[in-house]
């Protein structure tokens, strides 16, 4: 299963200089307590922003690159075959970013978790429009700096 995690402001601001623009403990806590245990696949800018593997995931980083500076990943360099294929080993893989990422892994995934962050704020990086007709609202959790809403698939 593939599911879509992410966090945006009310213009859908998601990323400025290829960092995050708030800092929202509850949202990094709940982030971490969904993806543990799970796969995570993220664009090689998203894996050069965070530094490092997340602990605790299998991390798949996209990239046309032969190798990475980085331990205790494995590269993707085909992005539709791995989703098509299915080529990770875990039952849920978490699509973390970038915004090039989320956009080609729309058609794909089952569920989006979009943590709606109150406010704006300066942004350079966006996520992407979907159409809301092909997903059902299932949740809406509030949370004290942002709102998380839970979409599943209507149909593939």
């Amino acid at each position: 299963m593939l599911k879509i995690i992410v966090a945006m402001d009310q213009e859908r601001g998601i990323g400025f200089n290829n960092q995050l623009p708030w800092s929202i403990k509850e949202d990094l806590k709940e982030f971490k307590r969904l993806t543990l245990g799970h796969g995570v696949i993220m664009g090689r800018k998203t894996m050069d922003s965070i530094g490092k593997a997340l602990p605790g995931r299998q991390n798949y980083v996209v990239t046309h690159q032969s190798s990475l500076p980085y331990e205790h990943i494995n590269i993707v360099h085909d992005i539709n075959k791995f989703f098509c294929d299915k080529q990770f080993s875990e039952d849920l893989v978490y699509v973390i970013g970038g915004a090039s990422l989320y956009k080609m892994a729309l058609n794909y995934v089952d569920e989006l978790i979009i943590s709606e962050v109150k406010g704006t704020y300066t942004c350079d990086t966006f996520f992407p429009s979907f159409n809301e007709e092909d997903f059902t609202l299932n949740s809406v959790v509030e949370f004290s700096e942002f709102t998380q809403k839970r979409y599943g698939r209507k149909f593939k």
